[in-house]
């Protein structure tokens, strides 16, 4: 766990997240980061600006998701926050839930601020498999029966209908929410800020994404400036691709042993002209677990079976 407290600046820009993960003592370990601003209202920019962090940490190969806690007390009608599906940040998520009977409240009672379930939220990432959404009822009941038991969102709003539920769902906030036939307390999804319809969609798609980047960089940065053995025509060798693949493939089956993906697919196209590029391209498609976020039953009475 690394915690990192600064200053509040003239205008967020969330430098610090990439200081952060950049600093020698870390060195691009953090795999989830969670960001709490207190000092300034919530506005759906911020992701914006969230993004731009986590781009930066992806082209230096430490990719990272991204979980904002910000002050929404502003914000008297929790349902007419911004639609976060509007954006193209799928690297943030942005939690708005908050304790309402434990400390969590007598936190926002003396503080008259925003404390949100942002901790919970990072410690769910944290515990997820890379490929599991923390709104897995079975798993990740956020209640201990006392803190959490109660939930609400922290503009203090709480008891909201289904239908305002629904909406807020909708504009992909995270929040915790109640089952009537089952004890506990447990997330609505794990959005991210990006419309329902992409591949990162959601934070467990990002993070297998991001396992898959960091181990396969790790495997083939040993062949870095390696020879390449060519065929005549200046494609590459069938032993060379072979060898390649191999090395990715290591990374890529545990992945999908260890049940973090359906399959993953390495392939190195031989007619590749490396000979003038010195480039070597290796592609990667990953078939990724589903998720349960609808169960239907139908059921009725019939006079046999």
């Amino acid at each position: 766990l690394f915690v990192g407290m600064y200053a509040v600046p003239s205008t967020y820009d969330f430098a610090e997240v990439q200081a952060m993960q950049t600093d020698v003592l870390v060195n691009g370990v953090i795999r989830q980061i969670g960001v709490y601003v207190d000092a300034s209202n919530y506005v759906a920019s911020m992701t914006t600006s969230l993004q731009a962090q986590a781009a930066a940490l992806d082209v230096l190969k430490m990719p990272l998701s991204i979980i904002l806690g910000a002050n929404i007390l502003a914000a008297t009608d929790i349902t007419s926050l911004t639609d976060l599906s509007a954006y193209s940040n799928n690297k943030v998520s942005v939690v708005i839930s908050q304790d309402n009977g434990g400390q969590g409240l007598a936190l926002w009672k003396a503080t008259g601020k925003s404390i949100t379930t942002l901790g919970a939220t990072l410690g769910a990432v944290a515990l997820a498999a890379v490929n599991e959404d923390i709104a897995w009822v079975g798993k990740f009941n956020l209640s201990n029966g006392v803190e959490l038991e109660s939930v609400g969102f922290c503009n203090g709003a709480s008891g909201l209908s289904a239908s305002a539920l629904d909406a807020i769902d909708l504009k992909r906030y995270i929040f915790l929410r109640k089952f009537p036939n089952l004890a506990g307390s447990f997330f609505n999804d794990s959005h991210t800020a990006i419309v329902k319809s992409s591949d990162y969609a959601y934070i467990e798609n990002n993070r297998v994404i991001d396992k898959a980047i960091r181990g396969v960089d790790t495997a083939l940065i040993p062949s870095l400036n390696s020879p390449l053995l060519l065929n005549a025509n200046g494609t590459l060798a069938n032993s060379t691709i072979a060898y390649l693949e191999s090395q990715a493939v290591v990374v890529t089956n545990d992945m999908v042993r260890n049940g973090e993906a359906s399959a993953i697919g390495v392939l190195i196209n031989p007619n590749q002209n490396v000979a003038s590029t010195s480039k070597v391209i290796v592609t990667i498609n990953i078939v990724p677990v589903g998720v349960a976020r609808n169960i239907q039953v139908n059921i009725g009475f019939k006079t046999s079976l």
